[in-house]
């Protein structure tokens, strides 16, 4: 068996070591382009589904425009216990309807 003098031990260590951190690095290196793509996914879904939020209130501010009181019937008249009646139940089904309840605040859809 052939004994190796010690600097020849620390340098063989030394070696290792810096062929381990190599290899470390290179991982390191493919995770963080692996962690940036994801987050440029990330980052392109929240701007979609933000855009179709701000298009689904623009859409529902436009046709909500005319204001139930404005809307009777020849017959009939709407009283305000009615409307607020309706408004209520507009909003519990909105509510109950809205993809984003989860993520949204219950103030916000009511609202609308």
């Amino acid at each position: 068996m052939e004994f190796m003098s010690a600097t020849d031990r620390v340098n063989a260590a030394f070696a290792t070591l810096q062929s381990e951190l190599r290899e470390i690095r290179t991982q390191d290196i493919s995770l963080m382009k692996q962690l940036l793509s994801i987050n440029d996914s990330i980052q392109s879904l929240s701007k979609k589904k933000s855009d179709k939020s701000r298009a689904r209130r623009m859409t529902r501010k436009i046709s909500r425009k005319p204001a139930l009181a404005e809307i009777t019937d020849e017959d009939q008249t709407y009283s305000r216990k009615d409307e607020i009646k309706l408004l209520t139940n507009i909003k519990l089904w909105k509510y109950s309807q809205s993809e984003e309840s989860s993520s949204g605040s219950e103030s916000e859809i009511l609202s609308d």
